[in-house]
């Protein structure tokens, strides 16, 4: 089978997936560490217009070529919210100009309402709308509510065929709740563009902090070097006041790297340097400084020399080519 991503083929090995479900679940995945996800499915040339879950019927060996389209998540947001908001304003207009309404408009009422709510708790997952606006104005988590329970009244009103009580619904009660979400869809946009600023300020400060890092590198190195000959000519409070600024610094970069992983979804299991990976490489150091905290601890000089010297020297060198590595990833992300 051959997947392509907007029309790029995309080198993908097939591990244990058994159907597309699983596929599209681990696309996903790859997709939303980079802010994008997947907007429309095509299974060998058929636009796929059902739910994720009705791709298990989908079997690996009775497809050969999957087309995805991917759009940045921030965009398909955005476009989201602002078809909702044209069509909210469409229907509160409809609403008051009608006076009576057939089974067939109620029936598409309640489809419409169903689409908006399916909507906007869609993009909540992502900008998590329900932490972010609470206040009585304008509550996301209530507001949803009293939509859900609108549509819930208007569906047994149906079936009951009272067609008086649900005309008294969708002219009070449900217009002034889409009005209200058409007045404040605008707020929700623009915290949309104020959480992807914020992202990249922090990336920006994250790009900074690697290259300061960076700089630092060469200075504990001297300071090693400095820390060795002061053990070696007994020098020893001069040797563990440098050892707790080394410790200090690394902890620093420790911090550094959890920041960058976190900020921008990367795998340190995947990026390697040399032959091993960043996450490997981690825990060496962190066993390494244990060494050193022990031979600290039984007061072995020479010990801690030579861990100093043969083994957390190279390794800091190792550390300035690693984070060199990281800050390519950095910048890619930030421009």
């Amino acid at each position: 089978m051959e997947i392509f991503i907007n029309e790029d083929k995309l080198n993908f090995q097939l591990e244990n997936e058994k159907n597309l479900k699983e596929i599209i679940e681990n696309v996903n995945d790859w997709l939303f560490k980079n802010m994008k996800v997947v907007d429309d499915i095509v299974i060998d040339g058929k636009v796929f217009t059902g739910e994720i879950q009705n791709l298990m019927e989908y079997t690996i060996k009775n497809v050969k070529k999957l087309d995805l389209t991917v759009v940045d998540i921030n965009q398909l947001v955005n476009n989201s919210l602002s078809e909702t908001k044209s069509y909210l304003t469409e229907i509160s207009k409809y609403l008051n100009s009608k006076e009576d309404f057939t089974s067939e408009d109620i029936e598409r009422l309640i489809s419409g309402v169903s689409w908006t709510i399916n909507i906007l708790m869609r993009v909540n997952k992502i900008y998590n709308y329900e932490k972010v606006f609470t206040s009585k104005q304008f509550n996301f988590n209530t507001e949803i509510k009293e939509l859900e329970r609108s549509k819930e009244k208007i569906e047994q009103l149906q079936s009951a065929k009272k067609t008086d009580k649900i005309t008294e619904i969708l002219k009070n009660d449900l217009v002034t709740q889409l009005s209200k979400w058409v007045e404040n869809i605008n707020i929700l946009l623009e915290n949309n563009k104020n959480s992807v600023n914020s992202l990249d300020s922090v990336r920006e400060k994250v790009s900074d902090q690697v290259f300061k890092i960076i700089n630092k590198i060469p200075d504990m190195q001297k300071l090693i070097e400095m820390t060795v000959m002061d053990m070696q000519t007994g020098h020893e409070k001069e040797a563990m006041t440098n050892i707790q600024i080394i410790m200090g610094t690394l902890e620093s970069i420790f911090a550094l790297l959890q920041l960058i992983k976190s900020t921008f979804s990367l795998d340190y299991n995947q990026i390697k340097y040399n032959k091993d990976s960043i996450e490997s490489f981690n825990k060496n150091i962190t066993e390494l400084l244990k060494e050193i905290v022990q031979a600290i601890e039984i007061k072995d000089t020479v010990l801690i020399s030579d861990l100093l010297n043969y083994e957390l020297g190279p390794k800091l060198e190792q550390y300035g080519e690693i984070l060199k590595v990281l800050a390519t990833e950095v910048n890619i992300e930030v421009n």
